[in-house]
């Protein structure tokens, strides 16, 4: 991988030249672990390069801060120094990002979107009440649709279920019941939670009718 360091000018950034092949990077002097990369076709990314702390065990790592010239040369340094002084008081911007992006793609409303993950498994396995599960899911857990699914309890579903109890409605609990044990399921399959909080739940049993209140009697003729 070629690599230069030059004093980073817009003329520059737009005149280095394009490698034939792999990427070249050009560094900036001014400020340390800021480059532009740039591609055979010519497309040229501003990144900030920085070290983990942690001595020799410490990682490089690479933050992606915008394509020129969408990103003005300016506003990616600022950035870039933004991120050098994260990095100064023991902060690990790409880990961070990274765990961001996690949590927003992890929430219930992006797993339940239309078109979302969860509809594609639904599919996938040849569910056809997909709809009818997606819109259980949305309408039952509406309130925790903006929690990522690994923060979520076993009170915070019972809680959504009871509701439904409360409000005369215990077919629509039980489904919510069904539907959210095997949404946990498939979130554990594919690492979004590291376990159903609602294994072992199950529908509770009917009081059986007390012998000792008198049966009630058919009318007479």
């Amino acid at each position: 991988m070629p690599a230069m360091t030059w004093k980073l000018t817009e003329t520059a950034v737009k005149r280095a030249p394009a490698p034939t092949a792999g990427q070249t990077m050009v560094w900036d002097s001014s400020v340390t672990g800021f480059a532009v990369r740039i591609l055979p076709g010519g497309s040229r990314t501003f990144w900030f390069q920085y070290r983990t702390r942690g001595g020799r065990a410490g990682k490089n790592r690479m933050v992606r801060i915008g394509t020129w010239p969408t990103v003005s040369l300016a506003a990616a340094r600022r950035t870039a120094k933004v991120l050098a002084g994260q990095v100064a008081h023991g902060q690990d911007p790409a880990a961070e990002r990274q765990e961001a992006k996690r949590r927003d793609s992890s929430t219930l409303r992006a797993l339940l979107i239309e078109g979302g993950p969860y509809q594609d498994d639904l599919e996938r396995r040849g569910i056809v009440a997909r709809k009818v599960v997606l819109s259980g899911l949305n309408r039952g857990l509406h309130r925790l649709l903006s929690k990522d699914v690994a923060n979520l309890t076993r009170r915070d579903f019972v809680s959504a279920i009871s509701a439904l109890e409360a409000a005369g409605k215990p077919g629509a609990a039980g489904e919510l019941r069904k539907y959210s044990r095997t949404l946990l399921e498939w979130c554990v399959s594919t690492g979004r939670a590291s376990h159903n909080v609602l294994a072992g739940l199950r529908r509770p049993k009917r009081s059986a009718p007390n012998a000792s209140q008198p049966r009630p009697t058919a009318a007479p003729p």
